[in-house]
């Protein structure tokens, strides 16, 4: 093989006193060529008529490969279709001679006449071979899909046939054999597939109708019967979709209490398996399965004083009790927590008609519930938890600074839409705060190098400011108006006019 030079190849292969043939094009080896086509027939989902073939027809190294002419790239198109059309005018003739090229074999292929060589065009051929292999390939295809009649156990070549002599719309026929859905006379389609057997679907075993008429639906939890959906719907403020939903067992709770099933011509529940499971829900959340008490007391002595809530789900439990975190709950049941804020809870046991109790739940409760002061307002809670409540911020950050750890809390102000802060302590017994260096600082934004202290006689000026220390020369100049560069100056040079503020730096 020449370099740059392009092969016009064969392959054929006989069975059952019928040729098979393929034309096509190569710029490498034969050998390499039949390779690919191997590749493509055996290990990839090529669809083609002619590695259909290869596959169905006989084995691979039946076929007969040869090449048929060496020409210039330029014109190994125009050779390929010469050659193509050289055996599919044969295949229209012959019956015993079937042309595997789907590229070039439909309608409207034509071979434009070359002057140099003066081939004719070529003639118009079929949509797919003719004999049984032809329509085997185009079923694979998906142009010819046959049907039969499961009531009359007529097979059809197509939808079409089918239309045609049992006087039923495709439309419907397609419709049957996807659904599975049954005639008003009864009457079941369903395709064929390549050995002709029937392609069922789930609704081929069920009494599903097309256009079925309106079934009756009953409510299960109380036994109501209702004649259709609508009806449901009306009752109760659903609409008629979803009550077919609920009814055919697709959703399973209607508004957390009401179950629908469909009923048969002889008023049988037709109940499937998540029915079974809708009402076994159903029945849990009627149920009590949590139970809770005060941290302070175990659940015998919190029994006798009749201090004890019982709630039928998770969420009940989390609203009712107004519990921040729902996590917290999980775990105090699960035994990995004492207890949640000022509660104990656990799961209840219906067999034993008590808690299921751990280890954690006898633990004394390490938390010491202490009252905090708000110092800005001084206004009093009995925790942390009711001021975050009071101010909509975070327990946590009240306890932190209560704890003098943190220097306040921002709490956001709608009215006057901005964040204020406040300060809180911890009560002693006697119900005096307890203060920590923390609480004594100035409230700024970042303690600097150095803290700035006002050494001004005037006591209005410290009234109108605050506070005469602060944390850094950057607060001074905010909380006063002096300009930064101005007080630089004056740390260099006392005699700076700074409009009667005085002040002076200490580590």
């Amino acid at each position: 093989m020449k370099k740059n030079e392009i092969i016009i190849y064969r392959a054929t292969v006989s069975k059952n006193n019928i040729t098979y043939v393929y034309i096509g094009q190569t710029n490498r080896s034969l050998e390499e060529r039949k390779k690919e086509h191997a590749q493509k027939a055996f290990s990839s989902n090529s669809s083609t008529s002619f590695h259909e073939a290869m596959k169905s027809i006989t084995a691979f190294n039946d076929w007969k490969w040869e090449i048929l002419y060496a020409c210039d790239p330029s014109e190994a198109n125009f050779q390929e279709k010469r050659f193509i059309s050289i055996y599919s005018n044969e295949a229209y003739k012959n019956s015993s001679l079937i042309a595997l090229n789907d590229s070039h074999n439909s309608n409207n292929t034509t071979i434009e006449k070359n002057p140099d060589f003066g081939i004719p065009k070529a003639r118009k051929q079929k949509n797919y071979a003719p004999g049984e292999i032809g329509k085997k390939f185009a079923r694979l295809s998906g142009k010819l899909q046959p049907v039969i009649n499961l009531k009359t156990k007529k097979i059809y070549e197509s939808t079409l046939a089918a239309e045609r002599n049992d006087h039923v719309p495709r439309t419907t026929i397609k419709l049957s054999c996807s659904t599975g859905k049954k005639l008003s006379d009864g009457t079941q389609y369903a395709y064929l597939d390549l050995d002709d057997q029937p392609i069922l679907k789930d609704g081929h075993h069920k009494e599903y109708y097309i256009a079925q008429k309106a079934r009756k639906v009953k409510e299960l939890t109380s036994g109501i019967i209702y004649n259709n959906s609508n009806e449901v719907a009306e009752k109760y403020g659903l609409s008629s979709t979803s009550v077919s939903s609920f009814a055919s067992g697709k959703y399973l709770i209607a508004k957390n209490q009401y179950i629908f099933c469909y009923l048969d011509e002889k008023e049988n529940e037709l109940k499937t398996e998540r029915h079974m499971l809708a009402l076994e829900r159903l029945s849990k959340q009627s149920k009590i399965n949590y139970v809770a008490w005060p941290v302070e007391l175990y659940y015998e002595i919190a029994k006798k004083q009749k201090q004890v809530a019982y709630f039928k789900s998770f969420d009940e439990v989390y609203k009712k009790l107004n519990i921040k975190n729902k996590s917290h709950i999980k775990a105090v049941c699960d035994g990995k927590r004492s207890h949640v804020e000022s509660y104990r809870i656990a799961f209840f046991n219906h067999k034993t008609d008590s808690p299921v109790l751990t280890p954690a739940h006898e633990l004394a409760s390490k938390k010491i519930v202490r009252k905090v002061q708000c110092l800005d307002n001084g206004k009093i809670y009995n925790n942390c938890t009711e001021a975050g409540y009071a101010y909509s911020v975070e327990a946590s950050q009240i306890g932190l600074c209560a704890k003098g750890i943190l220097k306040s809390v921002r709490v956001r102000n709608e009215e006057k839409n901005q964040t204020e802060r406040f300060r809180f302590a911890y009560l002693d017994k006697s119900g005096n705060p307890i203060l920590k260096p923390k609480h004594k600082e100035p409230l700024g934004q970042r303690k600097g190098t150095a803290r700035i202290v006002l050494i001004n006689q005037n006591p209005e000026i410290i009234k109108y400011l605050g506070t005469d220390t602060f944390n850094s020369l950057a607060e001074f100049c905010r909380k006063t108006g002096v300009p930064h560069r101005r007080a630089r100056k004056y740390l260099k040079d006392k005699k700076v006019n700074l409009l009667g503020y005085e002040f002076v730096l200490i580590d």
